[in-house]
């Protein structure tokens, strides 16, 4: 009997042995969270502590489709399209996994913005109409709206834009939430300078810093900041801009990699020009011209050909529209990518 009860145990320590991770896999799911916790404050780290994992510690379909989700994310965080890239093919390797279609939605999200980064407006918007179709909440359809009114600023035909943006803004503030309503109301102050009403376009700027600034989200309130100075800018208000720059400026040099710089840049040359009716040195129009070419969004490029390029002096070039949308007709679509377009997972 004491043999029997003996064998029982040394068995079901046997399967309990069995059923614990590996300290390898609990290493892994431990460098994983770590990539994940730094990923937002330090990408370039998150992206040192995943590169730095051994392929074949990857094993499970969930720590896989973590690893290059993460990784796709830091490597867009660092405009590092091509390691983007490459993450998001090695997901499409298990796209018929679990792990990969429980986030289907925010790799299809990942998608769309590096596609529409690479000048391909036309897949962006059809992958990102794939990921509205994934959406099963409120906080994932904003997403996916706001990014598709991204997309569409870039056609300036398409009143879709709009359409995007007020529902998008119409969600949060069905849910009240506050991240959701700064970002919202930031893309729709963008489209109301693009229909040149600009006090419109500085009211929702302000609003949307200030919320950004309530829900600690500072990429928000960065954005929002900038276009809120540009706003006073063109609307003559020395007074309020020389409130708001000292905490913009500070973000600027905090996030000092986004491409935002250059944007910034421009308000405080045009600033500087305005409020002391002053014109800048040759030297200075051509550092700004070469900045503007550095822009590779379109639609930002136009608000500065509209509103600022003129006054400064400064003749620049936009990229052509129809460059941009020949550009989107992409000719081979490599085979992950057409699962993506077609939403075929």
């Amino acid at each position: 009997m004491i043999a029997k009860r003996y064998i029982f145990w040394l068995y079901m320590g046997y399967l309990l042995l069995a059923a614990s991770p590996s300290k390898g896999e609990e290493n892994t799911q431990y460098q994983i969270e770590r990539a994940a916790y730094f990923l937002t404050s330090d990408p370039q780290k998150a992206e040192s502590i995943l590169t730095a994992l051994a392929q074949s510690a990857l094993s499970k379909d969930n720590d896989y489709i973590e690893y290059h989700y993460l990784l796709s994310l830091a490597a867009l965080l660092q405009q590092k399209q091509g390691l983007a890239k490459r993450s998001f093919e090695s997901m499409f390797l298990r796209v018929d996994s679990d792990a990969f279609l429980l986030k289907r939605f925010d790799i299809l999200l990942n998608i769309g913005v590096w596609l529409r980064r690479e000048g391909n407006y036309l897949q962006s918007e059809q992958v990102l109409l794939c990921a509205l179709k994934e959406a099963d909440t409120t906080t994932k359809e904003m997403k996916a709206l706001n990014s598709l009114g991204s997309v569409s600023r870039h056609f300036s035909s398409d009143s879709s834009e709009q359409k995007y943006f007020r529902k998008a803004l119409e969600l949060a503030k069905q849910v009240d939430n506050k991240k959701a309503i700064a970002i919202a109301t930031n893309n729709v102050g963008v489209m109301e300078l693009e229909l040149e009403r600009v006090t419109e376009a500085k009211k929702l700027f302000k609003l949307a810093f200030s919320s950004a600034q309530v829900a600690g989200y500072e990429s928000v309130e960065l954005s929002a900041g900038i276009n809120l100075l540009f706003s006073l800018v063109l609307l003559n208000d020395a007074l309020l801009y020389q409130r708001v720059l000292p905490r913009v400026e500070q973000l600027v040099n905090k996030y000092s990699a986004s491409p935002r710089g250059i944007f910034f840049e421009w308000v405080q040359a045009l600033a500087w020009t305005k409020f002391n009716k002053l014109k800048l040195s040759i030297d200075k129009r051509d550092y700004l011209k070469r900045r503007f070419g550095q822009i590779e969004d379109t639609a930002l490029q136009r608000l500065l050909v509209n509103y600022a390029a003129a006054q400064l002096n400064i003749d620049v070039t936009m990229v052509n529209y129809e460059t941009h949308l020949n550009r989107s007709a992409i000719t081979q679509v490599e085979p992950w990518l057409k699962i993506a377009l077609e939403c075929g997972y």
